[in-house]
């Protein structure tokens, strides 16, 4: 899935999501991994939001992300702090950036757009070549009891200023998967809207599925976490997050 329209206005919608928390999830994860002064590659940067954190905290990031109309607002974002930031509009699957990385970082369970091991697998061995010997891979996913306790039949809709939205989400046959439905009303004039209609698919996979396909890919998994914090999951965990190193 490419973000297209939902692009215009994902971060008016999405004020609430917790940046900083990643933020400092990782902060504290270089520490913990000894990784202080990192160069990063943010694997689905989308509009630049944490990226842009990143960078007024002193660090060398790159960003990559697979949508054009998400880049493009990055763009007005980073552009006055760096003019040195490369920003590419690339598939995880397949990354051709021409350098190498101490960390990658995949964050906002961009992974989870991913609905086939064998792509997860492919974005691993793109990760994988893409860092230094030894360098580090943090990345999280919803768990599957997010994704089928609490996200199934979830409905949500909201009427702003200038524009309005309807979120339907609908389980598949597919264990761990869902069908985001967003249908968007731009105001193009008063009393006048313009429609537009999106499907999102994501899906994401056990624990020990991620661990295997790292292991494939020639990566250790150092460590698995879960919601921010640095516990391990338990089976109400929402959200898990994993550290890996390149072998």
């Amino acid at each position: 899935m490419v973000y297209d329209h939902f692009a215009k206005v994902y971060d008016e919608l999405m004020e609430n999501v917790p940046y900083d928390q990643w933020l400092n999830w990782f902060e504290e994860g270089l520490q913990k991994y000894h990784s202080t002064t990192p160069r990063i590659l943010e694997v689905g940067c989308g509009t630049g939001t944490l990226l842009k954190m990143l960078l007024k905290h002193g660090y060398d990031v790159d960003g990559v992300d697979i949508s054009n109309e998400m880049l493009a607002i990055a763009t007005t974002k980073i552009r006055p702090l760096s003019s040195e930031t490369l920003l590419m509009q690339q598939d995880m699957r397949s990354l051709n950036i021409g350098k190498t990385y101490d960390v990658v970082i995949v964050f906002c369970d961009s992974l989870n757009y991913l609905t086939e091991k064998e792509d997860i697998r492919r974005a691993f061995r793109s990760f994988w070549r893409h860092l230094n010997n030894g360098g580090l891979l943090f990345f999280d996913v919803h768990s599957v009891h997010y994704v089928e306790e609490i996200l199934h039949g979830f409905s949500f809709a909201e009427d702003r200023e200038h524009v309005a939205y309807i979120w339907n989400i609908f389980p598949t046959t597919r264990k761990g998967e869902v069908l985001q439905e967003l249908t968007l009303f731009f105001e193009r004039e008063p009393s006048f809207y313009e429609r537009f209609f999106e499907v999102h698919q994501q899906r994401t996979f056990s624990i020990d599925t991620y661990q295997e396909l790292l292991h494939l890919e020639h990566f250790d998994t150092l460590g698995t976490y879960a919601d921010f914090t640095w516990l391990p999951p338990k089976p109400h965990s929402e959200r898990l997050f994993f550290v890996a190193k390149k072998l």
